[in-house]
């Protein structure tokens, strides 16, 4: 019975042996068919990620080309607004063309009629200059020089010394009347030598009359000398030049007899 019994052990041991050989066998089975089964759904897999990179591709290639013709389209436009730019700027050109052509045709004919002109203004001043000659001989002779009196001066050295006579009998005199007025400010001194102070600090007025005066009536003289040689179209610069001008003296006489500022 203990044979039996080893030999039932054994039996059951080989069976269970087996039962793990066959289970081995089938779990090896299946490991290969699994990996074969891998296998597949990576070169599906790959296929499917080849097939993805190629729609991709196909997609980038489709959106470029869109870019492409939006900017085919674009460039049209501008094409085309360059052309209305440029037929306009022809149009223009040919009316600027047009006007400078006008313009040159009128500057011509300016520069004609300056000309005549100018050959008007030649002789007419040839015909002054020769006209005013003896005149201006006479105003030389004259001009500065005490001994010959010019009658048609308003303001000849004896009408100048009749007007400071009567300056002297009238404000001066009273002038001189307010000399006790002003006793208190210098205390101490004579009449004598109060008005002698009055009649220098009158004196100084008059001085800066006198020259206020002279100042004015040379910008005067040099004034009409200047707008008198504009209107002749000449270019004199010399004081002494502007003062011998054609119709000068006439108008320094009507200055001196209308001028209110004039002495």
């Amino acid at each position: 019975t203990e044979r039996t019994r080893e030999l039932n052990e054994k039996c059951v041991s080989v069976a269970n042996w087996t039962d793990k050989q066959r289970e081995f066998r089938s779990n090896e089975k299946k490991i290969k068919e699994l990996h074969s089964t891998n296998c597949n759904l990576q070169n599906q897999c790959g296929k499917l990620q080849q097939q993805s990179f190629e729609l991709q591709k196909i997609l980038e290639r489709e959106r470029q080309q869109q870019n492409l013709l939006q900017e085919n389209e674009e460039l049209k436009t501008r094409l085309k607004q360059m052309d209305n730019w440029i037929k306009q700027q022809k149009c223009n050109t040919q009316k600027l063309m047009s006007t400078i052509e006008q313009q040159r045709l009128q500057i011509s004919k300016f520069e004609q009629d300056l000309l005549r002109v100018k050959k008007i203004l030649i002789i007419n001043l040839r015909y002054l200059l020769f006209e005013r000659l003896s005149s201006m001989a006479g105003e030389k002779l004259t001009k500065g020089n005490p001994s010959i009196t010019d009658l048609g001066d308003p303001n000849r050295p004896m009408r100048i010394g009749e007007k400071y006579g009567e300056l002297y009998d009238n404000e001066w005199t009273d002038a001189l009347d307010s000399v006790d007025s002003i006793h208190n400010c210098f205390p101490g001194l004579k009449k004598a030598e109060q008005e002698e102070i009055v009649i220098h600090h009158m004196y100084r007025l008059l001085m800066c009359c006198f020259r206020e005066c002279r100042n004015i009536s040379m910008k005067q003289i040099q004034n009409i000398g200047q707008k008198v040689a504009e209107a002749m179209c000449l270019d004199i610069k010399s004081e002494e030049e502007l003062s011998t001008l054609p119709g000068c003296k006439e108008v320094q006489i009507y200055r001196r007899q209308n001028s209110e500022d004039h002495m």
